[in-house]
């Protein structure tokens, strides 16, 4: 069976996932003031990876990444290399849950003193046809102004890549098997020893016939993630994992096996 991983290639800038959830009112948000700053202080504020704010808080609210996908902002990742701001390539690359490509070249705009949009590429790329500029606004939150708009979208700082950020929101911890007991531990970096598997994905890309909340698990991974695995459906109420395997029906579509286990979170 083809993997399914996700297409997201991130760097991995930061070690360690922590929660960065930032309750800044957003009334405030685009009045953060950079006027005392050097072009390195600021493009040293920027670096990293930023994920949609709207789409993480979704995935905190309702346990649910399929439930999640739809996200109304332009990208779901925005990077922002510190070395490109500083130097005559800055560019905003963007990604999306099912693959990259998108990108903007960026112009430090001497008279806000910060960075936008380059007027003169900005139909370069199709995503980003309207001018914007970027708002720090705090060391965990970026905000993306549409200028033209008036559209604001905003972008959490992510301490740790895509796949460690999912597992850590879901599924990291020590649970006990209903029944058995047995206790299955799922790692932020993607082990677990539940039945003959060692690593799992939490499936975040819903174009391989996947229209439910998935995980795969595996014995055996690439770099891109797991390979050969079974896919099960989960679903997270309070401290249980509810786990169902999944047929696949080789025509890009899953049929429920009845096979279920219920796993209940230890960690909590």
């Amino acid at each position: 069976m083809k993997a399914l991983s996700n297409i997201l290639i991130i760097a991995l800038l930061f070690f360690g996932c922590r929660p960065t959830e930032d309750k800044t009112n957003q009334q405030k948000l685009s009045k953060n003031d950079t006027s005392g700053q050097s072009i390195t202080e600021i493009a040293d504020q920027l670096h990293g990876d930023w994920i949609s704010k709207e789409y993480i808080d979704n995935i905190r609210k309702t346990k649910s990444i399929f439930g999640s996908h739809n996200y109304k902002t332009t990208v779901l990742v925005a990077q922002l290399l510190k070395e490109e701001l500083v130097g005559d390539t800055a560019t905003l690359y963007g990604l999306s849950d099912h693959e990259g490509g998108y990108r903007a070249f960026l112009k430090f705009d001497k008279k806000k003193n910060k960075f936008a949009s380059d007027p003169l590429r900005l139909k370069e790329y199709q995503s980003f046809e309207v001018p914007f500029e970027l708002n720090y606004i705090s060391p965990n939150l970026l905000e993306i102004h549409s200028t033209r708009t008036n559209k604001r979208e905003l972008y959490e700082k992510m301490k740790c890549d895509f796949d460690e950020l999912l597992r850590n929101t879901l599924t990291t911890g020590t649970y006990s098997l209903q029944n058995s007991g047995e206790l299955i531990t799922f790692s932020d970096k993607g082990k677990v020893n539940f039945k003959n598997f060692t690593h799992y994905d939490m499936v975040s890309d819903f174009v391989e016939g996947v229209d439910f909340d998935a995980i795969y698990f595996c014995e055996q991974t690439t770099n891109n993630g797991c390979i050969d695995g079974d896919v099960y459906s989960f679903k997270i109420e309070g401290k249980n994992l509810y786990l169902e395997r999944m047929k696949d029906n080789g025509d890009l579509s899953y049929t429920a096996t009845g096979e279920k286990y219920i796993l209940i979170n230890k960690s909590k």
